[in-house]
């Protein structure tokens, strides 16, 4: 699996490159941290509150946690 983006290793998560673009990570996220350049998605991890909304959404499930969060062990 290709990663697009990689991102903080406290369990932030990361796009993978079966993302289909279709923005609804974006569009469900409470901040500002699912991130647009062209047609590749990221997730910014300083902006990330972990919240999973964007995972529960994807269509593909190209979003995953880079790292088990806590609680998730």
């Amino acid at each position: 699996m290709t990663l697009l983006a990689t991102s903080a290793a406290d369990g932030a998560f990361v796009i993978a490159a079966s993302c289909a673009a279709c923005g609804e990570c974006a569009n469900v996220c409470p901040e500002p941290a699912a991130i647009v350049s062209g047609d590749v998605y990221r997730i910014d991890p300083d902006a990330c509150i972990r919240c999973g909304a964007c995972v529960e959404v994807c269509m593909t499930s190209s979003i995953y946690a880079a790292r088990p969060l806590a609680g998730n062990t």
